[in-house]
């Protein structure tokens, strides 16, 4: 006998974006963008309504870079229509001050990627110098949101002493 879910049990993982302001060797080296097939946030406030009507009340907000798009009216709209557990994954290059406001509007849990704490190392893999904008936000995160913060590392031979660090 098969399990029953409940549309409780769901979420929507919705990736707003394919695009991204780090340029990673390993995802994005030439830095291209896409604007084809990218949703405006009308037509994403309707799939959200569709997923409320279905049950559904928990979202997992991903991209590329879910924070090049206007986050906090996404969260804040979401969070209105009666989303429950808003989760973003992001490079956190926004910053602490980002994170404040998208927990204002709804959000309940960060997923941060950083593959490095080395600021050289960081440079050399995402050709960006934010490393500090992107700790304040994990440390942001962990203090005002009441759900842990996670981390997503992608090993590399040139990080994997870090491993236990991070």
């Amino acid at each position: 006998m098969s399990k029953q879910f409940s549309p409780e049990e769901f979420f929507l993982r919705f990736a707003i974006t394919p695009n991204c302001n780090f340029r990673c060797f390993y995802c994005n080296p030439e830095g291209k963008m896409e604007y084809s097939g990218v949703l405006e946030d009308d037509e994403i406030m309707q799939i959200m309504r569709a997923g409320i009507k279905s049950g559904i009340t928990r979202v997992h907000w991903t991209g590329g870079e879910p924070t090049l798009r206007d986050m906090e009216t996404l969260i804040g709209s979401s969070k209105a229509l009666g989303y429950v557990d808003q989760v973003l994954t992001t490079n956190g290059s926004r910053g602490g001050d980002y994170v404040r406001r998208m927990a204002n509007q709804g959000l309940d849990r960060l997923i941060v990627s950083l593959d490095t704490v080395d600021p050289q190392k960081f440079k050399v893999i995402t050709k960006r110098d934010c490393l500090e904008a992107v700790i304040d936000t994990i440390k942001t995160s962990v203090e005002i949101l009441e759900q842990p913060t996670k981390m997503n590392i992608v090993y590399l031979k040139e990080t994997g002493d870090e491993i236990p660090g991070l």
